[in-house]
């Protein structure tokens, strides 16, 4: 009997925190909700998620090339993630250099400007950059 008990005391508890009644976003600048929807196969503007559903939203967000970073705090009754965007490149300046156009170097960058900062793309950029120094000598 207490085994019963306890099992059902342990659903009822499962169950009820696999829901929450709202999700919040936290953190929006240039994004939004919709642009948020575009990152991930779940409707964000539904009512109620499982908890599987809030963990992809999260994992989806992550892989995005738009968010530098993500945090999920869960309320009582509802979930808030807190979202750090990625700055937008206004302009690109090339400092010291002077064997070699900019124009030349600039060629080379996948980072552009009016483009969201991509911390894997400029880091190709200054492997790029290094290689094209490296064979002019």
């Amino acid at each position: 009997m207490n085994k019963i008990l306890i099992f059902i005391l342990l659903f009822v508890v499962t169950y009820s925190k696999s829901f929450a009644n709202k999700l919040e976003f936290n953190g929006l600048n240039k994004l939004t909700i919709d642009d948020l929807n575009r990152i991930t196969s779940i409707d964000l503007l539904r009512d109620t998620f499982t908890l599987f559903e809030i963990d992809q939203i999260v994992k989806d967000l992550y892989a995005s090339d738009l968010i530098e970073d993500v945090s999920l705090a869960d309320l009582s009754d509802n979930y808030i993630i807190t979202i750090k965007e990625y700055s937008i490149i206004e302009n690109i300046y090339i400092n010291g250099n002077i064997y070699i156009k900019d124009e030349t170097i600039n060629s080379f960058l996948s980072s552009k400007n009016n483009q969201i900062f991509n911390k894997s793309k400029a880091i190709n950029d200054l492997k790029n950059i290094r290689k094209f120094y490296e064979t002019q000598g």
